[in-house]
């Protein structure tokens, strides 16, 4: 029992985070293009920069919505979850010796 939810909050956790490091930036970017599109500071910035200078703005933007993201998941994971997790754990390992003893 131990093993199978120990394997399956991995693959949880796992699952998680790639659709927070992928996803999210996915779906703020170009809610933040539809926004400022028609302004006059989004013209006066594409015409003042370059094509590498914007893609290399965008891709700094997404690492660090993507990490953020990452950590916010993993530390409200840990501060609402961890108690429960933990005493999960220790009933199960409890049960598990009960079976032992048993069986």
């Amino acid at each position: 029992m131990v093993a199978y939810k120990k394997g399956l909050n991995k693959v949880i956790i796992i699952k998680t985070t790639k659709l927070l490091g992928i996803g999210l930036p996915i779906a703020i970017l170009p809610s933040y293009f539809l926004f400022f599109r028609n302004k006059d500071i989004f013209t006066n910035f594409v015409d003042k920069t370059s094509t590498l200078q914007i893609l290399l703005i965008l891709i700094g933007l997404a690492s660090v919505i993507s990490i953020l993201g990452i950590l916010i998941y993993r530390r409200t994971n840990k501060i609402i979850y961890g108690s429960y997790l933990s005493k999960l754990d220790d009933i199960i390992s409890d049960m598990e010796s009960i079976k032992q003893i048993n069986g």
